[in-house]
């Protein structure tokens, strides 16, 4: 089964397991008190549209509609006709070959100051695009146990791969992966553009592949603690079997050291995971000592280490298997941001202009504090979390200095994104509820970042 918000998807390898996969599906429904829209189902079909691709028994297929706005377009005459164009080949570049070598003209005529010029190159790219669209592939599915092939290319500006699982000697793309590279990376050797090539894909791959480990329960958790004089706290990252990712932010109501911290992670971390009924857990820290005490290899000789550990393998004795292992902190940085937004709060300074009751304590400079007069009506706190007013909307949440960069990258490049402009990606999280001081710049910097675009 796979499920996205309120979209359900339930599909068998054998016709002959169908009902029986649609009674497990049903009796989880039960349980859980959920209701489906009759109007809106349908059964025993042989292929459907499902978050906007074609999904078949021959594998996943382009949304012809989608295709087809791409073939009747004309060449762009405007950089909004250009941004539009963009934006349908990143939504369908998982089944483009090469993608960012063919784009990379489009984005070059983008980024020029003095006025939108559609070259002989671009247009040379938006033909080969409309004849490589014609006859688009058919991404297949993968079996269990079966090798796989990944080819790496690379050009002057771009790195690419491909997944390839082999039929009948006939050779099926899994998925493509694509990549252009700014300036320091074209200076590359050819050597290292394949090595980067490789590690982008593994990226992708982690991101977006089914997480399968023998029978295919394997549940993914990251977890990290942080600690500060005021506040503690710990973050927590689950990865499901279908790849969503399930972000916790932990707050501690009593002071931990940096350890305890981490074992704590840990605890809530493996609470979660048994709440959600998971089998089988694989745990990622970037704390060696709660790794090594956990695996047996360093013992606790501290009384309160030696407690944290027995909880710890005690909470682990019901799990079917699990695995613990150490990570460096550069690839724990979602948990380790999760984890200091408990260190941060509410900002003082924030919580000074929402109360207008301590609007007294204004600063020295008149002009900051007539600013500071100006704009306490527009914001609230709320059960300890900041808003601001939206003018005839609803309240926005304030979101602190590491939050930001995890929002924009969903919004952006999520699996429901399309690679918007700025002012289309800051409108979209405004309406989606959020604010920040620098919400335009932090865009414009965000997108200009974006291998993509």
């Amino acid at each position: 089964m796979v499920a996205y918000v309120d979209d359900i998807l339930v599909k068998s390898r054998e016709e002959i397991n169908h009902v029986g996969d649609l009674a497990d599906c049903f009796q989880v429904m039960l349980k859980y008190n959920l209701r489906l829209n009759p109007k809106n189902c349908a059964f025993a079909v042989q292929g459907g549209k499902f978050l906007g691709y074609m999904v078949t028994k021959r594998g996943i297929e382009l949304n012809p509609e989608k295709v087809q706005a791409i073939m009747d377009m004309q060449p762009p005459n405007t950089v909004k006709d250009l941004q539009r164009l963009t934006g349908r080949l990143a939504a369908l570049s998982c089944f483009l070959s090469k993608s960012a070598d063919k784009t990379v003209p489009f984005f070059e005529v983008m980024k020029r100051k003095e006025g939108f010029v559609w070259t002989a190159e671009c247009q040379q790219s938006f033909e080969e695009l409309k004849k490589y669209l014609s006859t688009p592939p058919v991404l297949s599915t993968p079996q269990v146990g079966e090798p796989l092939f990944l080819y790496l290319a690379t050009s002057l500006r771009a790195v690419s791969s491909v997944l390839i699982r082999e039929e009948e000697r006939t050779q099926h793309p899994v998925y493509y992966v694509s990549r252009s590279l700014k300036s320091a990376e074209m200076r590359y050797t050819p050597l290292e553009k394949i090595v980067y090539a490789l590690v982008i894909t593994v990226r992708e791959d982690d991101k977006d592949a089914i997480l399968e480990d023998g029978p295919g329960e394997w549940w993914e958790m990251h977890v990290d603690g942080a600690t500060s004089r005021q506040h503690c706290g710990g973050g927590v990252m689950l990865i499901t079997l279908e790849g969503f990712r399930l972000y916790y932010a932990l707050s501690y109501l009593f002071q931990t050291s940096n350890n305890e911290g981490e074992y704590e992670a840990v605890l809530g971390g493996l609470r979660l995971t048994k709440t959600l009924g998971v089998g089988c857990l694989r745990i990622k820290t970037d704390s060696r000592l709660v790794v090594g005490q956990v695996s047996g290899t360093c013992e606790a000789k501290n009384a309160r280490m030696a407690q944290y550990k027995e909880k710890t393998v005690e909470l682990l004795k019901g799990f079917g298997a699990y695995e613990i292992e150490y990570i460096s902190r550069a690839d724990n940085t979602e948990a380790d941001i999760l984890s200091k937004i408990a260190l941060e709060g509410v900002l003082d300074h924030l919580v000074r202009i929402c109360q207008k009751d301590e609007l007294g304590e204004l600063p020295e400079d008149p002009g900051v504090a007539a600013r500071v007069r100006r704009k306490a009506p527009s914001f609230e706190i709320i059960d300890g979390q900041l808003y601001k007013r939206s003018f005839g909307g609803p309240l926005l949440k304030c979101l602190l200095r590491s939050e930001p960069e995890k929002i924009m990258d969903e919004a952006h490049r999520g699996i429901c994104a399309a690679h918007q402009g700025t002012h289309t990606l800051t409108r979209k999280l405004v309406v989606q509820g959020y604010y920040w001081p620098t919400m335009m710049r932090d865009c414009i910097e965000w997108i200009a970042k974006c291998g993509i675009c």
